[in-house]
């Protein structure tokens, strides 16, 4: 009942072997990632980064660092930490040893004060983290209103999402889904609407 195939002892026999190369995949998927930035009629961007991180990401967490930009704080589970650098372009946020950090990271920019109408920018840090979805919070002062946004986002309700205290101004919310984590730019036209006057 078995079958069999068989040569000479006089002949060679070949074998040919194929290796298979693994698919790269991301290693850890977070729920999410928050990035919320408020624009100061003064030209001041103040921009937060929010991330729950597993403890399975490690010690730390090394983000690209942003040119033009320094830290203004960072919180861990709701205590203040310090960021450090290698000088190498990069920023080194030291997580919980063994347990799930919620990270707060508070980034300030001095860009142009407001004028009537304008674009400003956002810039998400690369934190080479992939996550299911990214939310994005824009405020901008109440005298002037959103005209466009350029990026690869979507507007998004963000009722219920729990914005940091140093969001401050009027929000307005987008997403992404399927992130990556190799850090965003985006653009905001603003302008101040008219006021018409009735005679």
């Amino acid at each position: 009942d078995k079958f069999y195939m068989h040569i000479s002892s006089r002949e060679t026999l070949q074998l040919t072997i194929k290796r298979f190369n693994a698919v790269s995949t991301p290693p850890i998927i977070l729920d999410s990632q928050c990035f919320f930035t408020s624009f100061e009629e003064n030209g001041s961007v103040l921009s937060v980064l929010v991330l729950d991180i597993p403890p399975e990401v490690g010690p730390r967490l090394v983000l690209k660092s942003i040119s033009d930009t320094e830290i203004w704080s960072l919180t861990i589970n709701g205590r203040k930490r310090k960021v450090y650098s290698d000088n190498d372009n990069t920023w080194i946020v030291p997580l919980e040893d063994g347990k799930s950090s919620h990270l707060e990271l508070a980034l300030l920019r001095k860009g142009e004060k407001l004028s009537l109408q304008g674009r400003l920018e956002a810039v998400l840090p690369e934190t080479g983290l992939a996550s299911r979805t990214v939310r994005f919070g824009i405020a901008l002062p109440e005298r002037v209103q959103l005209l466009s946004l350029e990026g690869p986002i979507s507007p998004a309700s963000g009722e219920t999402w729990k914005t940091p205290v140093e969001f401050v101004g009027k929000p307005h919310f987008f997403s992404r889904s399927f992130y990556k984590g190799q850090g965003m730019k985006l653009a905001v036209s603003y302008k101040e609407p008219v006021e018409k006057t009735h005679k």
